[in-house]
């Protein structure tokens, strides 16, 4: 690099990987919880998690691994299984206790709908939640145009559209989750067809005796 007329030429010659560090290295994906800490900390970058609801999936490039064992140190559940057969570092001399994940989930009260996604998609069930409201949400098959407003207006992704059926195809209609549904009316007021209808049974609130509170909530229901 310093040589002003490049007229130095550096050859090396490496050793073969396969002396220098071996290993094995798994994943039991009945145990695997796709928290995504095994990739976060792997040094060599060997490790991709694959989050996405419905194709949770781990992958270990084991050309990138150096079995340096963090992974399966750091695992919560002890869902990766591995062993350092020839390694450059030596024995580990390791505290167990330093491999702990610590932390704090934070939820900002001023963002949170309390639709329930969190705890339908937590895999240690960790989550819990309440929803304002109860009730229930129907579409109107024939009335609904699939112009997507409801979709786009909706503040919790309880409403989308199927997977489409070739390319070119025109959806009929949407669908509703009412697993993740709130029941705040924001579609039906959006739907231009009036293709949506919301009804709530049942509202959170803290206990009352006032009569025009009563008759407040009530209203609210309709």
């Amino acid at each position: 690099i310093a040589c002003p007329r490049d007229a130095i030429v550096i050859e090396r010659i490496l050793p073969n990987r396969a002396d220098l560090v071996t290993g094995e290295i798994e994943v039991d994906d009945d145990e695997c919880i796709y928290c995504g800490v095994c990739e976060e900390l792997c040094p060599a970058e060997a490790i991709v998690v694959d989050k996405e609801t419905g194709k949770e999936s781990i992958v270990i490039d084991k050309d990138k691994c150096v079995y340096c064992l963090v992974c399966k140190k750091a695992c919560p559940t002890t869902a990766i299984k591995a062993v350092c057969r020839s390694c450059s570092y030596g024995e580990y001399d390791l505290d167990p206790a330093n491999a702990v994940v610590k932390g704090n989930s934070v939820i900002d009260s001023e963002l949170c709908v309390f639709c329930g996604w969190c705890e339908g998609v937590c895999p240690t069930d960790a989550a819990k939640h309440k929803k304002p409201f109860e009730g229930s949400i129907e579409i109107d098959d024939e009335k609904c145009q699939a112009c997507g407003a409801c979709v786009d207006i909706c503040g919790c992704n309880a409403l989308a559209f199927p997977a489409s059926s070739g390319p070119g195809s025109r959806m009929e209609h949407v669908i509703a989750n009412g697993d993740y549904c709130v029941k705040c009316k924001a579609c039906a007021k959006a739907c231009p067809n009036g293709a949506i209808t919301v009804k709530r049974t049942e509202i959170d609130h803290t206990p009352i005796s006032s009569t025009t509170w009563k008759e407040a909530l009530d209203a609210i229901k309709d």
